[in-house]
């Protein structure tokens, strides 16, 4: 019997079922690319010193003396962006600890990273799209869009938790996205098929 398997007949039997979580796939991608983003910065800043240094030893032989400028701005940036992305992630330390939280799925709805319930009636079915944002995870995503009294509700809340509900697009005020999570055992794939039998089985339909 699979993982899958495993979970929707103890989801059958016991009516909920409570799942370790793992950092959802958007989220893996964002801190790969976050960390290559890290790795250039300070090779570049650290390119940016041996042109210092080669342009204090040999300054005086033609257009070796630039290398001093060219050496200083280029360590400046990169130190600078390379701070400024290690400070992104301390700021979403707790975001991104929120991942491996338990994921709750009954018949009521779901509860996830630290949040919930949230009603399977507030949701639509799960799908993945690319959505366009600034400073959050975003790209190519496996969401739940919810429903306009929803999104009201999420306006609500504090801002930590909005920021765990999912990623909000760019020039957007509302939070349209629940960003499925990640759930040990179980690929993406496995997840979007779990999430849209529960929706399914216990939705109500589609509440504008």
């Amino acid at each position: 019997m699979t993982g899958l398997s495993s979970i929707l007949q103890r989801l059958e039997f016991q009516g909920s079922v409570t799942l370790p979580g793992r950092p959802s796939e958007a989220l893996s991608r964002w801190r790969r690319k976050r960390s290559i983003a890290i790795g250039i910065s300070f090779a570049a800043a650290g390119a940016g010193v041996v042109l210092i240094i080669i342009g204090a030893i040999v300054r005086d032989v033609g257009f070796w003396s630039l290398s001093i400028i060219v050496g200083a701005l280029l360590g400046v940036l990169g130190l600078f962006v390379g701070v400024i992305l290690v400070g992104v992630g301390l700021l979403w330390r707790e975001r991104i600890a929120s991942e491996k939280l338990p994921v709750r799925l009954d018949a009521v709805g779901i509860s996830l990273r630290g949040i919930g319930h949230i009603p399977w009636r507030d949701l639509r079915a799960p799908e993945r799209r690319y959505v366009p944002v600034k400073n959050d995870i975003g790209g190519r995503c496996t969401v739940m869009p919810l429903t306009q009294r929803a999104q009201a509700r999420v306006r609500m809340q504090p801002g930590d938790w909005q920021l765990r509900v999912g990623p909000r697009p760019y020039l957007s005020f509302d939070q349209p996205f629940l960003l499925l999570p990640g759930v040990q055992g179980l690929s993406e794939d496995e997840v979007v098929r779990l999430f849209h039998h529960v929706w399914s089985t216990f939705s109500t339909g589609y509440q504008r």
